[in-house]
């Protein structure tokens, strides 16, 4: 059993807004709203820890106080249904609610608005999903709100129908100028929660379900044999901020980490050649092998608190171009994506497209180019299934050539004469 405090998003003249108790696990899966009676100026409370600040400008007059009580309330709701249980362990959902209830008073489900149940789903995620993944739900919360003054409408569970779905869809394909996977994709998490809110008897709607999500085929930017033994082998003793960028965006080459898990890899991730991965995405735990290569990247940070350098994504994306530059990675690359029915064209060197992220792409694409299994290559990079998998694949037109002649320069095959027999 889990309990989040928040606060109600409704407007009152009153800065003050009531403080909402959520108790998740009730019984099984059920959960349960209580209004604390207590207040709170938004701006005296803290999101992340779910309490009045204490220190600090915002902090207000009774905080200490105030958290006093929420900490008392929270184990006396705790108590309560420990007792319940203990003097009846048959006792169902609504014989606890109706007791808790009861001693602690109520607030009915209904009384969330959307935008109250977006900010309680954030919040008791947080320690269940991957802080971007957090941060994507934020934007889309920021979308939902542009979107609402736009429309001049007040969004409910109610309203999210087809017109709904037709009218945030163009919103973002015209007005934010997403591409139409990146809206799709919005739309998706945007499914998540909508769900979410229906498992929990907030959300009475199911028109959500009929939501489409497309997925459109692009083109990734990969890094060739070549290109990838030259990035590796270029001195960069003179430039410490390009030479730890290529490290780091190296060792994703010959791993087929994500940033976010690069980014957090420790000393004691790392045992027998080997880099125990516990995925920040999925949670899962990946026995990723080192190579040579990668062991040598690490032993070079060997005195350092750890194993890689920490830079963050968005300078990482700007070091790697450069880096890309200095090693004449410049081969011309087109894509295309679509916003609507609208082809967008973008051209340019190679160099301008390199990201952060073409570290993963690379590890896979390079991995099955030298003929290792796809089924072995998805346990190293922690795809689940097949379909998610396939978009990550870019085999170049020269390297489509080198498989295809190597796949038909074998021994002729003997000429069997039917005839005869």
């Amino acid at each position: 059993m889990i309990i989040h405090f928040y606060l109600e998003r409704k407007f009152l003249k009153n800065p003050e807004k009531n403080i909402y108790a959520y108790i998740r696990g009730l019984h099984q899966d059920k959960t349960l709203i209580l209004n604390t009676g207590q207040k709170i100026n938004p701006l005296n409370w803290d999101k992340e820890f779910e309490r009045a600040f204490e220190k600090g400008i915002n902090k207000s007059a009774g905080a200490k106080e105030l958290n006093y009580f929420l900490d008392s309330y929270k184990e006396d709701i705790k108590r309560t249904i420990r007792e319940i249980i203990r003097d009846n362990p048959s006792s169902d959902y609504e014989t606890i609610k109706s007791t808790v209830l009861e001693k602690f008073g109520r607030v009915q489900k209904s009384q969330l608005s959307f935008f109250e149940a977006l900010d309680l789903f954030i919040t008791t995620r947080k320690k269940d999903l991957s802080y971007d993944s957090i941060r994507k739900f934020t934007t889309i919360k920021n979308h939902l709100i542009e979107f609402e003054k736009s429309e001049r409408i007040k969004l409910t569970f109610a309203k999210i129908d087809m017109l709904f779905y037709d009218k945030l869809l163009n919103f973002l394909l015209d007005e934010k100028k997403n591409v139409n996977n990146s809206a799709y994709k919005i739309i998706g998490l945007l499914k998540i929660f909508l769900k979410w809110a229906y498992d929990r008897g907030i959300n009475k709607n199911l028109t959500f379900q009929r939501y489409k999500i497309k997925e459109e085929k692009v083109d990734i930017v990969t890094l060739t044999n070549q290109e990838l033994d030259k990035i590796s082998g270029l001195d960069l003793s003179r430039n410490k901020r390009l030479d730890k960028a290529r490290d780091l965006f190296v060792f994703g080459c010959y791993t087929g980490g994500r940033f976010s898990d690069l980014s957090k890899i420790g000393w004691e991730d790392i045992k027998e050649n080997t880099w125990y991965l516990r995925v920040k995405k999925t949670r899962d735990v990946l026995e990723i092998p080192l190579l040579d290569e990668a062991i040598a990247l690490i032993n070079k940070y060997k005195d350092q608190p750890t194993p890689l350098p920490r830079i963050s994504n968005q300078k990482l994306n700007v070091y790697i171009k450069e880096v890309c530059v200095l090693t004449e990675i410049n081969d011309p690359v087109k894509i295309i994506r679509y916003r609507g029915n609208e082809p967008l064209v973008f051209e340019g060197p190679k160099n301008e497209f390199v990201s952060a992220h073409t570290a993963r792409r690379t590890f896979i694409t390079q991995s099955l180019l030298r003929g290792m299994k796809a089924e072995i290559v998805m346990s190293i990079s922690g795809h689940k299934n097949f379909k998610t998998f396939k978009k990550y694949l870019d085999i170049t037109r020269k390297d489509k050539q080198e498989e295809l002649r190597k796949a038909w320069n074998k021994p002729t095959l003997s000429i069997v004469n039917f005839n005869n027999e």
